[in-house]
């Protein structure tokens, strides 16, 4: 089950002695050096997580709080006290003296933070429970701080000497989190050019002699397609994004990653607080990296620069602006109520104590909007329970607000991109939504009084994945080989 490492301060003394003067530098200039020979950059650390690695993140509980690579687990060597303390010493003493202090600050705790890691790494992979074993093949425990220096170089160098070597491997990773953090944010990048929107629909070469107009900076090399699934408030987006991923095809679920369906009402339904912003683009780039490149293509929801408290990554937004095809679901607007008060209303989401304030004062967050009297009416309408006039009174704000977002050209804000990315470029498709059994074209009259899961999601994604063939059909062949 691994070495244990149960000493006594004298004998912690006596395996880890305290370097002096110059061993100082060369004690670390030795541990850098042999932890380069194990290191990983970026995309051999996907790799390795794929294949099952264990994570583990060396930097102090404040700076994981922040952001970290998703799937780490925090084990901190330093704690945000003693890692201000170190980081001043270099500032205004220099490196030497900070080295000094934190070998002080960790030396008579390594016993017990290498049992730490082994516990953690145990409890995790259920090897701490009764019957289970470790796996004939060694676990690889790769570390990270946040830089790729000192920090993780001096715990795996523990570790490695410390653990049996018949259970683990082990490494850290090049660059530690920064480098995770370029990797997430050049996703989209380097840079978006805009083409001429009939160039997008007829597959010409743009300036950059790429065919079919595709905007460079989408995913993993330029090599995937992006589809936006948009449509007005309450058409069944989120339930289309799923639908879509049951049926095999690669989707980006914004809201649920962000923990918020986008507006003042987004909190509803959710189970825990949302992530940071630089942490939701950690997750968003660990989603992507997972995926298959062209000619897959991508679906995401139509969202603004923001969702919730979550900014999304500018050249993202810039990306999704971009996007080669968008697909505008329709929907009646009786479907589209009883889907409203399904997510935001049902008999789950009012069993919480605080929903029913929480709403009104969501409602009253509008007020400058909707105006006084508009809001105390909607108010009302939610203490007397009629959760379907409250969804209607707000369709017309919400309806101008994404009609806006969809069309050709957003207003201008500060902060939400340049100029030059504010207009839609690519191809708009309509796509119906439609009840379970309709016949017609809308399901407004008597076949209108349905229940939300009545909504004919299959009969959506097969429109919609007809819809998408249809653009690649119109646009030729090059659409095919590398949008």
């Amino acid at each position: 089950m691994g070495k244990r490492v149960q000493s006594s301060v004298a004998e912690s003394r006596k395996r880890y002695p305290q370097p002096h003067g110059k061993n100082k530098n060369t004690f670390a200039v030795r541990v850098k050096n042999e932890a380069e020979d194990v290191s990983l950059n970026v995309e051999e650390l996907v790799c390795a997580v794929k294949l099952g690695c264990f994570l583990v993140d060396v930097r102090s509980p404040g700076e994981y709080a922040k952001g970290h690579v998703p799937g780490a687990a925090n084990i901190p060597l330093f704690e945000d006290y003693e890692r201000s303390k170190v980081a001043t010493a270099r500032s205004k003493q220099g490196k030497a003296v900070a080295l000094g202090i934190a070998l002080k600050l960790v030396r008579y705790k390594l016993d017990s933070y290498v049992s730490s890691i082994l516990h953690v790494i145990k409890s995790h992979r259920g090897f701490l429970k009764p019957g289970n074993s470790f796996p004939k093949i060694p676990v690889k425990v790769v570390f990270y701080c946040w830089s790729g220096g000192m920090r993780s170089s001096a715990v795996w160098w523990l570790f490695r000497r410390s653990a049996s070597t018949a259970l683990f491997t082990s490494g850290i990773v090049c660059g530690g989190y920064r480098s995770y953090r370029e990797f997430a944010r050049s996703l989209w990048d380097p840079a978006i050019h805009t083409v001429k929107q009939s160039d997008v629909s007829l597959g010409r070469p743009n300036q950059l002699g790429d065919t079919n107009g595709r905007c460079s900076g989408l995913p993993l090399s330029k090599g995937s397609r992006i589809c936006i699934i948009g449509g007005r408030t309450g058409v069944g987006k989120t339930r289309v994004l799923s639908a879509l991923l049951r049926a095999g095809e690669q989707i980006i679920d914004l809201e649920r990653i962000a923990r918020h369906s986008g507006s003042v009402f987004g909190w509803v339904g959710q189970s825990s607080k949302q992530p940071v912003s630089e942490h939701f683009t950690n997750l968003v780039a660990y989603k992507v990296a997972w995926m298959q490149v062209s000619p897959h293509w991508i679906f995401i929801e139509d969202e603004g620069p923001h969702v919730g408290k979550c900014s999304l990554e500018p050249s993202l937004f810039k990306c999704m602006r971009c996007a080669p095809l968008v697909i505008n679901i329709l929907a009646p607007k009786r479907l589209r109520l009883r889907m409203l008060v399904d997510d935001y209303a049902s008999g789950e989401c009012r069993t919480h104590s605080d929903w029913s304030s929480a709403m009104l004062l969501s409602i009253g967050k509008l007020q400058k909007r909707l105006g006084e009297e508009h809001t105390k009416s909607l108010q009302y309408h939610l203490d007397a329970g009629q959760y379907e006039t409250v969804a209607e009174g707000l369709l017309d704000y919400y309806d101008v607000l994404y009609d806006t977002h969809l069309g050709e050209q957003r207003p201008e804000k500060k902060d939400t991109c340049a100029a030059e990315y504010r207009k839609r470029i690519g191809t708009i498709i309509e796509v119906r939504a439609f009840s379970i059994g309709s016949i017609g074209k809308e399901c407004d009259g008597p076949r209108a009084n349905l229940n939300p899961d009545l909504f004919d999601v299959d009969r959506a994604i097969k429109d919609i994945l007809h819809a998408v063939a249809a653009f690649e059909h119109r646009a030729g062949t090059g659409l095919t080989a590398d949008f």
